[in-house]
């Protein structure tokens, strides 16, 4: 499947929803829009509004072609284009439903090239790069990166819940109550892999 969204929570449901049943992802974010050819057909393509019929952009096609308006609250696009379905309005009758009966595995697909292994290494470094660990709160500038690995994926890796916001000038949350995050369960056993990698290698330098 592709998707051509912004950093936001409804692509982070995208992704991970995908990545929960084993799909391979295809993520083409705003900044190289146009860049690349939109290729052969999709099993389904989940696209912003703003890239629809946009003559910068290349969109792929899709046996099931969904739009997102990114409208606040989660509301339907104000308009779908022609052959597309609302997002919004569609996942709603799948609320409750439950999750898949068998998970993806290390050695399968999450991208274009790349595993889901591989992807939780990728991860559980970046997280450790940028000194992320369990417990803490992430203010994530969106304007950053585009990439899922960034904002998304290394942040759920090290295990922490996170708040998203689209540049660092926006404060995070002072409700006082820590947001939540739902975590993969392949990112979970990368980073624990990755924590137990180092902790061996500082042993066998120390002897």
């Amino acid at each position: 499947m592709a998707v051509l969204l912004p950093p936001h929570w409804q692509t982070a449901a995208v992704l991970l929803g995908a990545w929960s049943a084993g799909l391979e992802v295809s993520y083409r974010g705003w900044a190289t829009a146009g860049l690349s050819p939109a290729g052969a057909g999709f099993d389904a393509t989940f696209v912003e509004r703003r890239r629809v019929g946009n003559w910068l952009d290349d969109v792929p096609s899709g046996r099931h072609p969904f739009v997102l308006g990114l409208a606040p609250a989660g509301a339907p696009a104000p308009d779908v284009p022609a052959g597309y379905r609302d997002f919004a309005t569609e996942v709603r009758s799948y609320l409750g439903a439950a999750p898949p009966a068998q998970l993806a595995g290390a050695g399968d697909l999450a991208a274009v090239g790349a595993t889901f292994g591989e992807y939780g290494e990728l991860a559980a470094g970046i997280a450790e790069s940028y000194g992320i660990g369990p417990g803490d709160r992430v203010l994530l500038d969106a304007a950053g990166s585009e990439q899922p690995l960034m904002w998304l994926l290394a942040p759920l890796a090290a295990g922490p819940p996170s708040c998203s916001a689209p540049t660092s000038t926006r404060p995070a949350s002072t409700s006082g109550s820590r947001p939540r995050a739902s975590r993969t369960c392949w990112a979970r056993r990368c980073r624990d892999r990755h924590i137990r990698a180092n902790r061996e290698r500082s042993r066998s330098e120390v002897y």
